[in-house]
């Protein structure tokens, strides 16, 4: 009562300050609460796992959290969001499975002996027992994958092909996620692969030992081909294996694993020890380049693109590099907006715009949260950095770049560029002796120091 008392003798200016205190005092206490428990961070625009609210040794410190995907700058002017990728009804089977994932399948361009090796070790009853298709974000690893896995198919090496995804994606029409992708769980794993078995079983907790009961009683007389796609970290797809394995599907039953991050080490001797046979997916090259963008303009039959001088074209090129995911973001973007190629271009350069936002998250969130998470995070953030003190599209030497990072640890330089590497994020060239980044990389980590 003396509470109520004392508020009625205040002044009406004073009880909405007190109101006002009392909600900033408690939104405060969420947000170190959050900050203790939440333990994440931005690390050059992407958000990291681990927190540090300490600054590194020389005053850097690491920036603060990530905003929401629907809060990034320039979603608000965006206009209507475009339809989603549909897959025809009349596809069953691990093929719709597949073609969830895939943008636009079409014709490849020069990925014939991708394709083939992939395929070839599968063929083989003495090759590998698996084989891992890894490369950057948007480099068309699920297209390949999807291409020779029907040509193994056709080739009628296996009784029942199986595909399960890693990740949840709904795609929209110009290629990247109309959602925030959702990584999923080995149990997850596990039922869309007993749904293609088409067993069904009471509990998760029963439902691999029931794959390995249904995998082994008819081992000798079924041969299965599984993919699994989109697995996120270099880790995941390492256990996967074992998981596989366990699961009773060893040879003659054969596993193809799809991931952004390169699974074997250096010397070769993961790939031995897990008998698996890695193949990179590489970008395309300045004249498949062109094809690619023709192609798509006589899909729209667009004159423009169709007799556009080459060199009008190179732009596409140099933004992309070659990345078939961002060769066909810019061309749909520019016949849906009718916006000069060269706004288009400026468009995703920007990480302060939505499509430039959303290709950042798409293409190299994951993998700097990889790098973050499994080396030093500080160290990890002065490495990026260093590349910024260079010409875009340089490449300095490692001895420049490791100048410029202050690392004077030569071993965990090492393992940090080795890492970056095998994540995609940095590009070695002339005998690992020079390092350079992805040109659109480049731009959002000079955006984000400027």
């Amino acid at each position: 009562m003396e509470i109520v008392e004392y508020l009625q003798d205040l002044p009406r200016w004073a009880l909405p300050l007190i109101v006002a205190a009392a909600v900033a005092v408690f939104l405060l206490t969420l947000k170190a609460v959050y900050g203790r428990e939440g333990r994440r961070v931005k690390f050059f625009g992407f958000e990291l796992g681990a927190r540090s609210d300490r600054a590194s040794s020389d005053g850097t410190e690491l920036p603060g959290p990530l905003e929401p995907a629907d809060r990034w700058p320039g979603n608000e002017i965006e206009t209507a969001e475009p339809s989603t990728h549909q897959v025809p009804t009349s596809v069953t089977g691990w093929e719709k499975q597949a073609l969830q994932q895939v943008f636009d399948h079409g014709e490849l361009l020069s990925a014939e002996k991708t394709v083939d090796r992939i395929r070839r070790p599968l063929l083989q009853d003495g090759d590998a027992w698996a084989v891992t298709v890894t490369g950057a974000g948007g480099i068309g690893k699920t297209a390949v994958t999807y291409e020779a896995v029907k040509q193994l198919e056709s080739d009628g090496r296996f009784d029942q092909i199986i595909w399960a995804s890693a990740r949840d994606t709904v795609i929209r029409s110009d290629g990247l996620p109309a959602n925030q992708p959702t990584t999923v769980d080995w149990n997850d794993i596990l039922q869309k692969i007993a749904q293609q078995l088409g067993i069904e079983a009471e509990s998760k907790v029963v439902l691999g030992q029931r794959i390995s009961e249904h995998v082994t009683e008819h081992s000798t007389d079924v041969r299965r081909l599984l993919v699994i796609d989109n697995l996120e970290g270099i880790q995941d797809a390492r256990s996967i294996m074992n998981e596989v394995r366990a699961l009773g599907f060893t040879k003659p039953h054969r596993l193809i694993a799809v991931s952004r991050f390169a699974v074997d080490s250096p010397d070769g001797d993961l790939a031995q020890q897990l008998d698996f046979r890695p193949v990179d997916v590489p970008a395309l090259s300045f004249t498949d380049t062109l094809r690619l963008v023709r192609r798509l303009a006589d899909s729209e039959a667009n004159a423009d693109l169709q007799t556009a001088d080459d060199e009008l074209l190179r732009p596409i090129y140099e933004i992309s590099e070659g990345n078939p995911f961002l060769i066909k973001l810019i061309v749909v973007t520019y016949f849906r907006r009718h916006r000069p190629l060269s706004a288009v271009i400026d468009q995703l350069r920007s990480a302060q715009h939505d499509m430039g936002a959303r290709v950042r998250s798409h293409l190299y969130e994951q993998a700097v949260v990889e790098l973050a998470t499994q080396y030093d995070a500080r160290a990890a953030f002065r490495l990026m950095s260093a590349f910024t003190y260079f010409a875009r599209g340089a490449a300095p030497s490692r001895q420049d770049l490791q100048a410029r990072s202050r690392i004077q640890d030569d071993d965990l330089f090492g393992e940090l560029v080795e890492g970056a590497c095998r994540l995609f994020l940095v590009i070695p060239s002339n005998l690992k002796q020079n390092l350079s980044v992805h040109s659109l990389l480049y731009e959002y980590l000079r955006e984000v120091q400027a």
